[in-house]
């Protein structure tokens, strides 16, 4: 996981959400580390920590060049790694990937 760490980007405003971005992406390359190669675990994890850098860099580039507020920018990223944290629960956790 390539980790230039977001908080250099970090405008002040936004550092707690980027340090939730950062330590979900720590926590998934760690989570694919221990996965078992043949699992569906690995499926899911695969790329998922550099995808959560890439939004977080993505917010910030937006939210620096006013294209979001400040609010609607946390928002985003706080929504945004809820929403994986709970996935990431159900497919490693879980045996088998969750029902449609």
């Amino acid at each position: 996981m390539e980790s230039a760490t977001l908080l250099a980007l970090a405008p002040t405003p936004l550092d707690a959400e980027l340090r939730r971005a950062e330590n979900l992406a720590r926590s998934l390359a760690e989570a694919l580390e221990r996965a078992a190669p043949d699992g569906v675990a690995v499926v899911w994890l695969a790329g998922r920590a550099e995808e959560v850098l890439a939004v977080a860099r993505g917010v910030v580039r937006d939210w620096a060049a006013g294209r979001l507020a400040t609010p609607r920018a946390a928002r985003i990223l706080n929504e945004y790694t809820d929403d994986l944290r709970r996935s990431l629960s159900e497919w490693v956790v879980s045996p088998a990937p969750p029902e449609p």
